[in-house]
């Protein structure tokens, strides 16, 4: 607990003058060796001995006729007092008994709220921003801070010295403002960050770094250690919860002056260590079962709503605590020792809760481990059994789509007839069957690790793919959208299959809307693929494959291209096996491509990317005469 004293009216004994009354309206005070000067009542400056507590009259403004406007704020640089008025900064001599060294008129017509010396250099806080006096009749406008925080005709701040090189200011507005005096640039302080208000009147700075602000909610302290902040209030030893427009000091070492209602309040934080973090939240119960020392606990899926409850002893009234679920960043909690987690999906969780104390120290609770187990039909064996009972209906389907084509051929021409082969051998071949045996192999490796969330997103994609291919397997043309979310779906499956081995880059560069831009289905697919399998995949080091589409007159001009290894390099590597394998899709497009060449232009050639780097890659360009189908 902090040990607070005051001085109080009756403990200050005065010579042969009458006390001021209203000591919380003090102007400003400085501490110069043992002895406070202040400046309250605007008409006289006062000296108080810390030692003996004896106040006194230092300099009664009725002595210097000349000075028209009343006194304001008090600092000391070397051995010469400021004084400011409302226009003007008035110097005393402090080694030659406070004589009078001479009055300055600022040359802006403007209005001086406040004042502060730093580093021989004196800051004014005016009507028209902050103003900077460099020497004698040296003044200068600081706009840049000025228009960055509107802080014009904003009324009064108070700016306090914060080490060697920044300044503070609090204000009723933008919360507290730091000013960098050698770099000139700010950082601000409000609740965006974590005060209770923007409104902070007075802020001051202790040997440590620590900000100390006066706020309506009490004594606000910014934690240099942590960066958070905390408050004191009447319940921690404060005469008054409301210190707005009250004044504030720092006394080294770690005393804190406050002028309030009823005296001068001065509280001792000297054996208070600020750079450690406070007690640690403990969290003790899940829905009113205790932790004790079982580290994980399960639930069922219909079990979505949790309530944990923790320990907040030592981090009294001021508190304020956060909770951080599968480090997805830092949630406050409402109500201190209670945490409520609603509508929790099926998975593994990780909890863990911070507090900050009334010194703005930081703790944090043990790691808590939970888990909301899967429905049955989220299962690995039902998603294995439903695998197999649609891969089953799609080749049932499959037949029968088929089967009436097959009696068709023996009717048609023999044009015809090759079209339809072709087209038929194009489509088994596209899902050939090395990539088939790949994406199973891939289902089972998860489902054998028990991935079942991942086996599930894998099948649902590879059903998909497949239905797609189904759908078009008929049509001679389809719309370009259509064949883009096949190869999407088939770009998805193979960044899992490949874990990310390669970065997918599309471009579409059309005038024409895509939904009516029409070609022949699965003609870009195998080209991606022989990229993946033979270019990229014995690369050692991330790829990137790029499809590119662009309008070019009657033609639309695609572009397949890799950064893998490069043709030769592909044919040194494969084995006689992957050689047949890659040729069957290759060869069954280009077939396609020659009898589409028949009815309308079109082309393709193939060629190293970058012939100056050690992997080359591969270009593949298509040019196919487009066919708009309008509405």
């Amino acid at each position: 607990m902090l040990k607070s004293y005051s001085f109080i009216i009756a403990a200050v004994r005065l010579a042969e003058m009458e006390y001021p009354k209203d000591w919380n309206r003090a102007s400003s005070f400085v501490q110069y060796k043992d002895s406070l000067l202040l400046s309250f009542d605007l008409f006289h400056i006062y000296e108080i001995d810390l030692k003996s507590g004896i106040c006194k009259v230092l300099i009664e403004k009725n002595d210097y006729p000349n000075i028209v406007n009343k006194f304001g704020f008090i600092e000391i640089i070397q051995d010469t007092l400021f004084a400011k008025t409302s226009d003007e900064i008035i110097r005393f001599d402090i080694s030659d008994n406070y004589n009078l060294l001479g009055v300055e008129k600022i040359p802006y017509q403007t209005y001086i709220y406040a004042m502060i010396a730093q580093s021989d250099k004196i800051y004014l806080w005016t009507q028209e921003g902050l103003i900077i006096r460099s020497s004698e009749n040296e003044y200068r406008l600081i706009d840049t801070f000025n228009s960055k925080y509107l802080l014009k005709n904003k009324g009064p701040i108070i700016p306090e010295r914060r080490g060697e090189d920044e300044i503070i200011f609090g204000t009723s507005f933008q919360g507290v403002i730091i000013f960098n005096t050698k770099t000139e640039q700010t950082k601000v302080l409000n609740k965006d960050l974590g005060t209770r208000s923007n409104k902070i009147t007075r802020a001051i700075s202790d040997d440590q770094g620590n900000i100390w602000g006066l706020s309506a909610a009490g004594l606000m302290v910014y934690n240099n250690y942590s960066g958070r902040f905390g408050y004191f209030q009447n319940s921690e030893g404060l005469i008054d919860d409301d210190l707005i427009h009250k004044r504030l000091l720092y006394l080294p070492p770690g005393k804190i002056v406050l002028s309030q209602n009823g005296g001068i309040q001065i509280l001792d934080f000297s054996e208070i260590t600020m750079d450690s973090e406070g007690i640690s939240p403990i969290i003790y119960a899940i829905n009113g079962e205790n932790i004790n020392n079982k580290k994980e606990w399960s639930y069922s899926h219909s079990e979505d709503h949790l309530n944990f409850w923790f320990s907040n002893f030592d981090f009294g009234n001021s508190s304020r605590y956060e909770y951080n679920l599968n480090d997805k960043g830092w949630q406050d909690i409402s109500t201190p020792g209670e945490l409520s987690l609603v509508g929790l999906s099926s998975g593994s969780y990780i909890l863990r809760i911070r507090g900050t104390d009334m010194y703005g120290r930081l703790a944090y609770s043990e790691k808590v481990y939970f888990n909301i187990l899967f429905p049955w039909w989220q299962k690995w064996w039902v998603q294995l059994l439903a695998l197999f009972l649609f891969t089953a209906m799609a080749i049932w389907i499959f037949y029968l789509i088929n089967k009436p084509k097959q009696k068709l051929k023996k009717v048609e021409t023999e044009y015809q007839d090759l079209t339809k082969e072709l087209e038929n051998q194009v489509l088994r071949a596209q899902m050939n069957p090395h990539f088939l045996f790949n994406s199973l192999n891939s289902i089972r490796y998860y489902i054998v690790n028990k991935d079942s969330k991942m086996a599930a997103n894998y099948l649902t994609k590879f059903s998909r793919l497949i239905r797609l291919i189904l759908e078009h397997s008929a049509e001679k043309l389809i719309p370009l959208s259509s064949e883009m979310d096949m190869i999407r779906l088939y770009i998805q499956m193979e960044l899992i299959r490949f874990e990310g081995k390669f970065e997918f880059v599309e471009s579409l560069d059309l005038y024409s809307d895509i939904e009516s831009v029409f070609i022949p289905p699965m003609i870009i697919q195998p080209f991606l693929e022989n990229a993946i399998i033979h270019g990229i995949n014995a690369k050692q080091t991330k790829a990137k494959l790029w499809l590119n589409i662009k309008e070019k007159d009657q033609f639309l001009r695609i572009e397949i291209i890799d950064n893998g290894i490069g043709r030769k390099k592909s044919v040194a590597l494969k084995s006689k096996n992957q050689v047949n394998n890659k040729s069957l899709g290759m060869s069954i497009t280009a077939k396609r491509l020659k009898m589409i060449s028949e009815q309308f232009p079109s082309a393709i050639h193939i060629s190293d990317w970058n012939n100056d780097i050690e992997n080359p890659g591969t270009q593949v360009t298509i040019e196919i005469y487009k066919q708009i189908h309008t509405v």
